[in-house]
């Protein structure tokens, strides 16, 4: 006996149940799917941060410099990127830090689609002469200037 293809045993894209309106579904990150590859990768300026009871929730950056060409973004664009994770206690990213960041297009388990989207542990930032995670962790033994020549 055949066994239907998944798209003929979904139903239609408008009868989909719609995201939750509280926003629920985007707390669940172990759900999130990525919708592109590769990772778009590029270092820029926090213009806003949204921190909630620890968690950071969203920051707003202006793009210095790509490091990869995701295609959609562009040298001067404020991106609003989505992150929904928990912060360390000793760092907390604030307006006018320069930063490092992956982020990507990724879609929650109840079909939210996140035009930006990242992990907190991907921040960077550049702290005597190395790159440091959020975290305090050694990303590269190098700034970020360096990181970009070294990729390209």
């Amino acid at each position: 006996m055949n066994q239907p293809s998944p798209s003929e045993s979904q139903p239609p894209e408008d009868e989909q149940p719609s995201p939750p309106e509280d926003g629920s579904d985007l707390w669940e990150r172990d759900k999130w799917d990525k919708m592109g590859l590769p990772n778009g990768d590029l270092i820029g300026i926090v213009k806003g941060v949204d921190i909630q009871d620890g968690y950071l929730i969203s920051l707003t950056v202006e793009v210095e410099q790509q490091i990869t060409d995701f295609g959609t973004i562009h040298d001067g664009d404020t991106l609003t990127i989505l992150y929904y994770g928990e912060l360390p206690e000793n760092k907390i990213p604030a307006v006018n830090d320069r930063i490092k960041t992956l982020l990507n297009h990724y879609i929650t388990g109840a079909g939210r689609k996140i035009e930006w989207g990242g992990f907190v542990s991907d921040i960077v930032y550049e702290e005597n002469g190395k790159m440091v995670n959020i975290f305090g962790e050694e990303f590269r033994d190098m700034t970020f200037n360096e990181y970009v020549e070294s990729v390209k």
